[in-house]
């Protein structure tokens, strides 16, 4: 499966500004030829998205490549899949307390439970998260075995460099939320109030706790590249975080990019300790049908 390093940096780069550009560029498509405006449309629209701008370009590069997809850990039922099932807990029970914390009925913090509300644009979300956060994990599944060729680095062991890459976005993540806090307090909003700082804490420690239960379930010494798992960490953060003037939107990006940059760190342990990538998918699919994960500064 060994492609140059020139190319599969080029494949790596090419893939993360779909991502990154994609859904800029179809904004400036629907604006100028409102497609939207006929009826059904935006709801196919929101459904293609997801796939269209993560693990599309991923896709056709493999095809154009010659490559197979097992060569990228999609081979079935496989080990990785009770690790994906594990570490998806306590990311799933930190966004589903934190929700109701934060004021959310148990119906509205379980999207699942769109399904029995029979809404059309309840169900129509629901499908955009399950097919989001699947996607979105590939892609870093992605990125992680790109950047085996795509970049040289002193080797070191998987765990220290998840360490010392989770310690930066545990530092980026506290700042921002200190921030955000202290900006509360000097302007008198009152948007921190003691519950919602509660769920703010508890999405980051449900990170942390699932990065501790891959590490430990997926044990080893697993010689790594520092690249190796940055990449997965970059791309899960660019998503949430967007350049803006609006001090306060800045500084909750850089959280929610630091919250999203330790699933990174998960999506590496597993690919890198396991090989596979059916545990990336099926954790995906746990977050997005049973918890807000990520909050609607993320999706809306």
């Amino acid at each position: 499966m060994y492609t140059s390093p020139d190319e599969a940096r080029s494949d790596l780069f090419l893939s993360v500004a779909a991502y990154v550009f994609g859904p800029l560029i179809l904004t400036i498509l629907v604006n100028l030829i409102p497609l939207d405006r006929i009826p059904g449309v935006s709801a196919a629209l929101a459904l293609v998205e997801p796939v269209l701008f993560t693990v599309a370009v991923p896709f056709l590069l493999i095809r154009y490549r010659n490559q197979s997809l097992r060569d990228y850990g999609l081979s079935g039922a496989d080990r990785s899949l009770p690790t994906g099932v594990l570490v998806a807990v306590p990311i799933v029970l930190a966004g589903l307390v934190g929700a109701v914390l934060a004021g959310a009925a148990i119906t509205t913090a379980v999207p699942l439970a769109a399904l029995g509300r029979g809404s059309s644009g309840g169900v129509v979300t629901l499908l955009v998260r399950a097919l989001f956060w699947p996607c979105l994990l590939l892609l870093a599944a992605y990125g992680t075995v790109k950047a085996r060729d795509a970049f040289r680095s002193h080797p070191v062991t998987l765990t220290e460099t998840v360490v010392r890459v989770g310690r930066i976005l545990a530092i980026a993540g506290g700042a921002a939320l200190a921030l955000l806090i202290t900006s509360d307090l000097i302007t008198g909003s009152g948007a921190f109030d003691g519950l919602t700082l509660v769920s703010y804490l508890l999405q980051p420690a449900g990170v942390v706790a699932a990065v501790w239960l891959a590490l430990r379930r997926e044990g080893g010494s697993t010689v790594v590249s520092m690249p190796l798992v940055v990449t997965p960490v970059v791309i899960m953060a660019v998503g949430p975080f967007a350049l803006t003037f609006n001090a306060f939107a800045l500084i909750t990006g850089v959280y929610f990019a630091a919250l999203f940059g330790g699933i990174g760190l998960v999506v590496a342990i597993i690919i890198e300790r396991t090989r596979q990538a059916t545990g990336v998918i099926v954790m995906g699919l746990l977050i997005a049908l049973l918890s807000l994960f990520g909050g609607a500064e993320v999706f809306g």
